[in-house]
């Protein structure tokens, strides 16, 4: 599959949604992504809700550039609810933190299972796994 390339129009990922209120762990939003993923491109917000008030949010960027690497990209097949137009992949190997002033609209929300396989593979990334299976 081909790389999402220029910039993202609203309406390619679901409609002009901004950000008041909606954003929740899960929420799939446009990012102004900097440095080597430095465009607009969607991402998933992987940050507690908790912490809801904070001037930064923590996300994992996501691509439409498909690799063969399960351990640490889980692809999405597009739907209206995730707002994705392309089969992508959840970059977990991709975390960042950003001003939330880098986001743009909330384009649709991942659903509890894929959030499952988010967390499963961001402990396993970051290695919190060997907080509850001492012997990994």
């Amino acid at each position: 599959m081909g790389r999402l390339s220029g910039t993202i129009h609203p309406t390619l990922y679901g409609g002009d949604r901004r950000l008041d209120g909606q954003l929740k762990r899960g929420s799939v939003v446009t990012v102004a992504a900097l440095g080597d993923y430095g465009k607009l491109r969607p991402a998933v917000v992987v940050q507690s809700d908790f912490f809801r008030e904070h001037p930064s949010i923590t996300l994992c960027l996501i691509t439409s550039d498909l690799r063969d690497t399960p351990r640490f990209r889980l692809t999405v097949h597009p739907s209206p609810e995730n707002g994705l137009q392309r089969p992508s992949q959840i970059m977990v190997d991709k975390i960042m933190t950003v001003s939330r002033d880098k986001m743009r609209d909330v384009i649709g929300r991942l659903d509890d299972k894929t959030m499952v396989e988010v967390n499963r593979t961001l402990a396993l990334w970051v290695v919190l796994v060997n907080l509850l299976l001492p012997h990994c």
